[in-house]
């Protein structure tokens, strides 16, 4: 769950058959620990696609609009290698897909 949220966050763990290991959980937990750091990674990416998608000006609280969805851990939990993170938008019916390597967004896909 997403900690003050009690939102649950669905994990893909794309690099091992033995599950995820300790430092897939490690992560997923710091990332979870401080959503509103997560967020204001994204919210460059995400703010000019806002207005479009959803018809309306960026919200005073980003909970109010977007529900973090989706974690793709990098591989052995290290942040300097690509992982994702997915946030839904039920104003809109869509998802805001973000890239994430070193700490910043590589690329962000919109769609339904």
């Amino acid at each position: 769950p997403v900690p003050g949220s009690g939102e649950r966050v669905m994990v893909s763990i794309d690099d091992t058959p033995d599950g995820p290991g300790p430092e897939h959980e490690a992560f997923c937990r710091s990332v979870l620990a401080d959503p509103d750091h997560l967020f204001g990674i994204c919210r460059p990416v995400f703010e000019p696609e806002f207005a479009t998608w959803a018809d309306k000006s960026w919200p005073e609280d980003w909970r109010a609009e977007f529900k973090l969805r989706y974690l793709a851990p990098p591989v052995d939990g290290d942040k300097d290698r690509q992982w994702q993170a997915s946030y839904f938008v039920p104003l809109a019916q869509v998802s805001f897909i973000v890239f994430i390597r070193g700490g910043k967004v590589n690329s962000v896909l919109v769609g339904e």
